[in-house]
């Protein structure tokens, strides 16, 4: 209950010509209350029984017994929760009023039934000066206006008079009942109202006389104050249900009209108590307009209080407070936020009479509110308030404020939804509402594809629950079943998928874009992978990579971003659609690198956070193939599940993406799990285009021999230096036969590293042969490594493995082939990766463990002159075979002078092969 102070504000605003403030107890010789003759009674303090209301008004009179000015208005504000209902009786019409008035009517024009309490004057005139004798005069209900709850009429001195009780909907929701125009010619000395309990029981024949003056004598009609035969008993006044303990208080008022000025006294009455005895038997109905399993829907939640007007009943305790929660998976639908606005709590105006302002956007659905107490039922809409917080079950994040109004009352509540952050589920709180009895509150949220709420998306019988408080201290526990059925989950998981090059020109640059859909019903995505073409890479060299906190956090800079990508999320034919950003980052989850999905959750007026998820992206060591596996996919943000439909992705940061140069047609592969434990492995063809107009000169240059190293049945050093411009088809393959005068040694072909310590990194020593190092425009840094022979189960000779290291791991496979009685060594490299290389270089070591030794002297003239076959395959030509000399170190000045002569001619011989190897290479014969 409000303090008198308040209380007396409200009195006041309900009254808008005034807008004065209230003035302490005049003085005797001053217009005003008298101090300490104003009243208050009620005939029981029985909470929720039917009391006659008793309120006394007395003014300061002068010597004569008579008020020092006219009264304009008299009012009183009653305590919340003490309330009439006045559709129990009939109605009587002001123009019958006025026939009392004139003595016009021998009987009573105006019915019984229509009777709801008394006012007893002490008035004079003041041109007499004198106090006229005491009187007692009928209340009647009169029909009301359109802003008006409910009004009274009574007659003073012969004037109409008409009473107005209006809803202080500025505050505590109490009735104040205002008498707004007194007659000016009448002083009013005192003034006692009394509405009854039970009319029935007042409304016959009594001992009260209405004073009513006639030339004809007086009339039966006009003594009252007992039982009306026959008329049935209903209640009007109801004490309230709430037992606080305190006095009740009342706001009594009074202004003249000389004066702007109010002067008001407060009064109480003793605390109503035997809440215990009040009824309270609630329930609740909670109704899907829709039963499609995950569908949007509209709903309509009723709460009903049953309210009775049987005389000898005590009223239905008034609620307090609601506390609803919606069946796990009814749940708040994404594409609400699509248009949406909310209403700010200064647009509410909670504390306020005038209409809400909240904008028509906010709207979420509509109310309507059943009250015993008025005609009509007050209608209104449902708003989405402002957040206010970033929690989601604080109850703050989601608001709901409710509106109506409707007969002069209008009724303003605010309400919290706490969301669970795991499930989503929704509990609905609201506290302290108005002591007013409703018989249903109905909550009609709206439908379609922008419904706030989405159905569960199981089928079966789901239940709401709710704990609803009332004033008495009541509470009861109800619930409210309803069944999905329709659109029951198959379990079906078959997303679909496409993705590839915008531009697919074989080795240039292009957007690559990757859309991932999802029809309603299936399962939810959780993790994607995508593997890449062979040969489709990107140019880390040119992204500056986004560190691991700030990946994490989601607050990578724009120099590491690569792309972009829009997520559709929720059910029904217009998913939200959420934008978002993809960054680079540096390794992560065991994978080279890394990936920053960001996508801010600013679902229209809601700030959900930021989603931030990771992903690993892993190059193959064998082929350089490109795979991305994400970490799981958030399912819900801010308490909303987000049942993505969609996933468009595209990469597109310039010169970052380009396409293969492989002739090959090939795939983009994908493996989608569902959150039900589905998969998928849709793929997407992918083909680059004009791969035959690329050209190719990649050369090889072997150099063998070093000082002491070139003498018969030596071990000897041969490095092999492959160049390439940038912008041709890359290397496929590359197959080498060194020549007759430098032979594999069978000692190293004996003790090979084992395959699995070589996966593992341990082989050491074992197996060493060389190094080698390779330099491509992809990555920022070379790739080094060692050389080794490894042994593979598949094959008689081991393999030649080149371990490459650096930001990524790159393993290129030799297969070697002995020519027998000569031991001539071959080696074809035949898988290696569609990535462009400006330079590699291998080296064999000489020494212990060599791999290689002289079967001539490389001094010789024979030697020197001596040529390797060479074959070259491109990712978009066919073989091409050259020969190309050695070049040879090691040798002394007279072995060069003994060869000067004869090279000669071997040199002219070579400048028209390599001219015709070639045209061979750039043909592609």
């Amino acid at each position: 209950m409000r303090g008198n102070v308040r209380r007396m504000a409200l009195a006041v605003g309900a009254v808008a010509a005034l807008g004065a403030v209230a003035a302490a107890p005049a003085a005797a010789e001053e217009y005003g209350l008298q101090p300490g003759r104003q009243s208050a009674s009620l005939s029981t303090t029985q909470a929720g029984a039917h009391p006659d209301v008793v309120v006394t008004l007395d003014l300061n009179r002068d010597a004569r017994n008579v008020a020092l000015l006219g009264t304009k208005q008299t009012g009183a504000a009653l305590p919340p929760g003490l309330v009439g209902n006045p559709t129990i009786a009939a109605t009587c019409s002001f123009d019958a009023i006025n026939r009392i008035i004139s003595g016009r009517a021998d009987t009573d024009p105006c019915p019984r039934e229509a009777a709801v309490g008394s006012i007893k004057l002490d008035v004079a005139y003041p041109g007499v000066r004198v106090a006229l004798p005491q009187w007692t005069r009928r209340l009647y209900r009169l029909p009301t206006q359109a802003d008006e709850p409910a009004a009274f009429g009574t007659t003073v001195l012969g004037y109409p008079v008409k009473m107005v009780a209006e809803g202080r909907s500025d505050g505590d929701y109490g009735l104040t009942v205002i008498a707004p125009r007194l007659p000016e010619s009448v002083y009013l000395n005192r003034f006692e109202a009394t509405f009854w309990g039970v009319p029935a029981d007042h409304q016959g024949p009594g001992d009260l006389w209405d004073g009513i003056l006639s030339s004809r004598g007086a009339k039966d009609y006009m003594y009252f104050g007992g039982p009306l035969a026959g008329a049935p008993r209903k209640a009007f006044m109801s004490n309230p249900s709430s037992c606080t303990g305190n006095p009740l208080s009342f706001d009594l008022m009074v202004q003249p009209w000389v004066r702007s000025q109010l002067y008001s006294e407060t009064v109480q009455t003793p605390a109503v108590t035997g809440c215990d005895a009040v009824p309270f038997e609630p329930s609740i109905e909670v109704r899907p307009a829709s039963s499609v399993a995950g569908a949007p829907s509209g709903y309509e939640v009723d709460i009903v209080v049953p309210q009775s007007d049987d005389a000898d009943t005590l009223s239905t305790a008034h609620l307090k407070d609601a506390t609803v929660v919606l069946p796990e998976g009814t749940a708040i639908s994404p594409p609400v936020a699509d248009g949406l606005q909310t209403c700010t709590d200064a647009q509410l105006g909670l504390d306020s009479r005038d209409r809400e302002a909240c904008p028509f956007a906010s709207k979420i659905g509509t109310v309507t509110l059943d009250t015993p107490l008025l005609e009509e039922p007050l209608t209104g809409g449902i708003y989405q308030g402002t957040q206010q917080s970033s929690d989601p079950a604080s109850g703050e994040m989601y608001r709901l404020f409710l509106t109506a109004a409707g007969s002069g009352v209008r009724i303003k509540l605010r309400g919290n939804i706490s969301v669970n952050p795991a499930t989503g589920q929704l509990t609905t709180t609201f506290v302290d509402n108005p002591q007013l009895p409703f018989s249903r509150l109905s909550l009609t949220f709206k439908g379609g594809d922008r419904a706030p709420l989405v159905n569960p998306h199981s089928c079966g019988e789901k239940t709401a629950t709710a704990k609803l408080t009332a004033w008495s201290g009541a509470v009861r526990d109800v619930s409210s079943s309803f069944a999905i059925d329709q659109g029951c989950p198959t379990g079906l998981f078959a997303p679909s998928f496409t993705a590839g090059t915008l531009d697919p020109a074989a080795g240039a640059y292009s957007p690559f874009a990757i859309s991932i859909g999802r029809a309603d019903g299936e399962q939810d995505l959780d993790r994607l992978t995508f593997a890449f073409p062979l040969g489709v890479v990107g140019m880390i060299s040119n992204v500056p990579l986004c560190g691991e906190a700030a990946a994490n956090a989601g607050t990578c800079g724009e120099e590491s971003r690569i792309g972009s990508l829009t997520v559709a999320t929720g059910t029904g034919g217009a998913p939200l659609q959420l934008p978002g950003r993809l960054y680079l980052t540096d390794a992560y989850g065991g994978g080279a690198f890394g990936i920053s999905i960001v996508v801010p959750a600013i679902a229209g007026p809601f700030d959900l956070g930021t989603v931030v998820v990771r992903g690993a992206i892993h190059v193959d060591r064998a082929t350089a193939q490109i795979t991305i596996a994400s970490d799981p996919l958030p399912a819900i943000v801010g308490g909303v599940p987000l049942h993505m439909r969609a996933i468009d992705v595209r990469v597109d940061r310039p010169q970052f993406m380009f396409n293969a140069t492989s002739c090959q047609r090939q795939v983009v592969g994908t493996n989608l799990t569902g959150t039900g434990g589905g998969t998928a492995t849709p793929s997407h063809p992918y083909q680059a285009k004009g791969y035959d107009r690329l050209p190719y000169t990649a050369r090889l240059k072997l150099t063998v021999g070093a000082r002491g190293k070139t003498k018969l049945n030596r071990t000897t050093p041969l490095t092999a230096l492959l160049t390439q411009p940038v912008g041709q088809t890359n290397s496929k393959s590359i197959s080498v036969l060194l020549p007759r005068s430098i032979n594999a040694r069978l000692e190293a072909l004996r003790n090979p590293c084992e395959l699995e310590d070589y996966r593992a990194e341990r082989c050491g020593r074992t197996g060493l042969i060389g190094d080698a190092s390779a330099i491509t425009p992809v990555l920022r840094e070379p790739l080094r490594g060692n050389v080794y022979l490894v042994r593979n189960p598949a094959r008689r000779l081991p393999d030649i493995m080149v371990a490459l290291r650096g930001q990524v791991a790159i393993d290129v496979t030799g297969i070697v082939r002995v020519a027998a009685g000569t031991f001539q060594l071959g080696t074809r490299f035949n898988t290696i990766p569609d990535v462009p290389l400006t330079r590699f270089r291998m080296t064999f070591r000489a020494g212990r463990g060599a791999l290689l030794g002289t079967a001539q002297n490389l001094c010789a003239k024979q030697s020197r002159t001596a040529a390797a076959r060479i074959g070259f395959r491109s990712q978009a030509r066919g073989l091409t075979r050259v020969f190309q000399r050695l070049s040879t170190r090691g040798c002394g000045a007279q072995a060069a002078k003994a060869t000067a002569n004869a090279s000669a001619k071997a040199k002219a011989k070579a400048k028209a092969q390599a001219r015709a190897s070639a045209r061979a290479i750039a043909g592609g014969r």
